[in-house]
């Protein structure tokens, strides 16, 4: 993720393994964590790709998991100093909305929130 990022190379190669993997419960702590290691880089690239790789992550991610790690990984990237990379967390708190909120989990998860997170 981070040298593709790095070298502006196309992300589509990142973005397929990232789904084929994200349909398998049994490797969602392994991309969470891959993910984690994006959100704290040094370079807003890496972040912003780190961003657009948690939508692709989420659907069919338990609930626990999507409050207890993606949830305080996109608040930290959708505060980040570079606007790219808040803008990059946007596509993600969708997801979340349509997907989790949908099953009524997270009760902290609904629209007021997603505005106060976004502002």
């Amino acid at each position: 993720m981070t040298l593709l990022s790095l070298s502006h190379a196309p992300l589509d190669s990142l973005k397929a393994s990232f789904v084929e993997l994200g349909a398998n419960p049994a490797y969602h702590e392994l991309l969470l964590t891959v993910l984690w290691y994006g959100v704290v880089h040094t370079s807003a690239l890496v972040r912003c790709t780190a961003a657009r790789m948690f939508e692709l992550t989420l659907r069919g991610m338990s609930e626990a998991l999507v409050d207890k790690r993606v949830a305080p990984a996109l608040v930290t990237l959708s505060s980040d100093p570079e606007f790219s990379v808040r803008i990059a967390t946007i596509p993600a708190f969708g997801t979340i909305m349509e997907t989790v909120i949908q099953r009524e989990v997270g009760n902290e998860w609904n629209l007021f929130n997603l505005y106060v997170l976004l502002r």
